[in-house]
């Protein structure tokens, strides 16, 4: 049994005996009149006493009273402006009505096991209700902002005179040095108010040192390139945030990127609303002198890449104008989907999994990056990049920096959750290097022009970002050998490993239905203080179950000797035995506090299976 209830209604108009509101009049009577839905569900079982029954009746009577209330305040306003009399009485009648029935629904003694529904629909907006639209609709409005990507025009005063300094700069036939730096630094203030002491030592140093009689070029050609590049910027539409636990992706072509990357050469990227982006947006600490000899070096040699690319881009828009607009990168988050990767985020999925394991490609020597038609890993900080824009210059640095076109994911790809990739499909790579961290040194320009497109106009070409658990900072690194850790690194591995759709466009233009094989090597080891041997088998078993050979570069560790007698016992074998092998392994080392690799007890494994048959 239910009964609905309307009021609150608007008689027709009667044009001949009404005066007409003014607009400004009628705004006051809408705000009280907007539209109010009150549901309220009542039943005799509910109720467990007749104390109870009288506190509901006299919250509905306060109700009723206030909207009584507000109804005379709005008669006044009436017939101020000529309502006639008899409208407020016939609504007053009606309200009188309505409380008359409403507490005839809530005194009745005859209603048992039903439940009454009563819907009051009353045209008033309180104060309180007001708040709380206005509170989800601001709360709407920063969300719409928070997901786009804030473009440095979006901020027009402060727009304004970055776009005429990088004009002058642009339209000069020869810049000057010292101006070059003095309208350097008034970008670098507008962009980041805290920054009174502008630091640009190790920029100088690189003009000074590096370039000595190369230098008259910078000034006079390249520099006013990459101002007139970065004045593009104004051309660009919306580009979206891709936020965390969501499938996303930004396609650009390769002249926009040319674009975000030179307005972070002059530093005139706005900072972002939206949370857990990495932290930086332009060169500027990268341009930055410090006291310390190594990273000085490190920033000039980074620098160096940076000019490199910038040269590159020169040359190809000048020569081959047609590359740069149509030519396209693809940066796209990749987020678990039980429907694509099953349920590989619990143990039991891969204990079980009968899978055969990929065939395997040890490389003592050579660079992820030497292979084409090949996954390169990124063994990324969980902020993409990590520190690419300052003195840091291990594995991912070094591979963002020999390829600018990855530095701009840190520009809307937030940090990621340990279900999640990110891929960047179609970069290339600008400078030929040798060493790492303090050796490392820019050994001249590389030249992949002639690499092959894919049906979308992106090179062949696909670096993966997946992050490993950081270790070194837990209080206990031997936390990395239990089933939880072990199966989020199985997980995150097996995820960009996957590829997603973007990937498996680009493989349709390799023959004979081939598919990328992953390039990898020690991932989540070094710093992070990850076991190679454990991360070699976790890798092996992910690239297997994504169906791809894997290449894995051993950077000649003393840990990883035995690699070939491993892989030569283990080929044969499905991911169930090499899961096991491991879970087993975890259970000795657990309970015998040894001190036995990885690698040494699967060899003793092998040894007593071997006598057994």
């Amino acid at each position: 049994m239910s009964k609905k209830f309307l009021t609150g209604e608007q008689g027709n108009a009667q044009k001949d005996n009404k005066k007409k509101l003014q607009p400004s009049q009628l705004t006051k009577i809408t705000s009280l009149f907007k539209v109010e839905k009150i549901v309220k569900s009542t039943s005799r079982a509910n109720f467990t006493s007749v104390e109870a029954i009288q506190k509901e009746n006299d919250s509905n009577r306060r109700m009723i009273d206030e909207r009584e209330e507000q109804i005379k305040k709005v008669s006044v306003l009436e017939n101020s402006n000529g309502y006639e009399e008899n409208k407020l009485s016939e609504r007053e009648e009606k309200r009188r009505e309505l409380q008359k029935t409403i507490n005839q629904i809530y005194e009745n003694d005859t209603q048992t096991d039903t439940e009454t529904e009563l819907e009051i629909e009353i045209e008033i907006e309180t104060e309180e209700q007001q708040k709380i639209r206005q509170i989800i609709e601001k709360r709407e409005a920063k969300q719409k902002i928070e997901n786009i990507y804030q473009l440095p025009y979006y901020f027009q005063k402060q727009w304004i005179d970055k776009e005429r300094i990088l004009k002058e700069i642009a339209d000069k036939k020869h810049v000057k040095r010292h101006e070059f730096f003095t309208q350097l630094t008034q970008l670098v203030r507008m962009s980041n108010t805290s920054s009174s002491n502008v630091n640009l030592d190790s920029l100088k140093i690189f003009v000074t040192n590096y370039l000595k009689d190369k230098a008259n070029d910078f000034f006079e050609n390249l520099v006013p390139f990459i101002a007139k590049i970065a004045l593009e910027i104004v051309q660009l539409d919306d580009v979206p945030i891709l936020v965390q636990n969501q499938e996303g992706k930004i396609t650009l072509t390769k002249r926009q990127v040319a674009t975000f990357l030179a307005n972070m050469f002059f530093c005139t990227l706005s900072s972002q609303i939206s949370k857990n982006l990495p932290y930086g947006n332009s060169f500027k600490s990268l341009f930055a002198g410090t006291l310390n000899y190594n990273q000085s070096d490190r920033k000039i040699e980074k620098i160096i890449c940076i000019y490199n690319y910038f040269l590159s881009v020169k040359e190809a828009i000048e020569n081959r104008p047609g590359d740069y607009e149509s030519q396209k990168v693809t940066y796209h988050r990749i987020v678990f989907d039980q429907n694509i990767h099953s349920n590989s985020d619990v143990s039991i999925f891969w204990k079980q999994n009968t899978t055969q394991l990929a065939k395997v490609i040890h490389q003592k020597d050579g660079n992820i990056e030497d292979y084409e038609n090949a996954i390169h890993l990124d063994f990324a900080n969980a902020y993409i990049g990590g520190g690419v824009l300052d003195h840091g210059l291990v594995q991912e640095e070094i591979r963002f920096m020999i390829s600018p076109e990855l530095i701009i994911s840190r520009l809307f790809c937030p940090k990621m959750e340990d279900k999640e990739a990110i891929m960047i499909i179609g970069s290339e790579i600008y400078t030929k290097y040798s060493g790492y961290g303090d050796t490392f040194h820019c050994e001249g320009r590389v030249d992949q022009s002639n690499i092959k497109l894919d049906s979308q106009n992106r090179k062949l070409t696909a670096v993966l970002a997946i992050d490993a658990i950081h270790y070194g900072q837990s209080y206990d690194q031997n936390i990395q050998y239990r089933m939880n850790s072990i199966v989020r690194e199985l997980l995150k591995a097996y995820i960009g490993f996957h590829g997603g759709q973007e990937l498996v466009q680009s493989e349709q233009a390799l023959q004979n239905g081939k598919k990328f094989q992953v390039s990898t090597g020690r991932w989540g080891c070094g710093i992070f203080m990850g076991d190679p041997q454990l991360k070699f088998l976790i890798q092996w078993v992910a690239a297997s179950l994504a169906q791809r050979e894997m290449i894995f570069c051993s950077f000649k560790d003393k840990e990883l000797d035995d690699i070939e007698e491993i892989i030569d016992q283990l080929q044969d074998k499905n991911v169930s035995y090499v899961i096991n092998l491991i879970h087993r392994y975890t259970e000795y080392f657990r309970q015998k506090n040894s001190k036995f690799s990885l690698f040494q007890y699967a060899k003793e494994y092998f040894e007593s299976k071997n006598k057994k048959q």
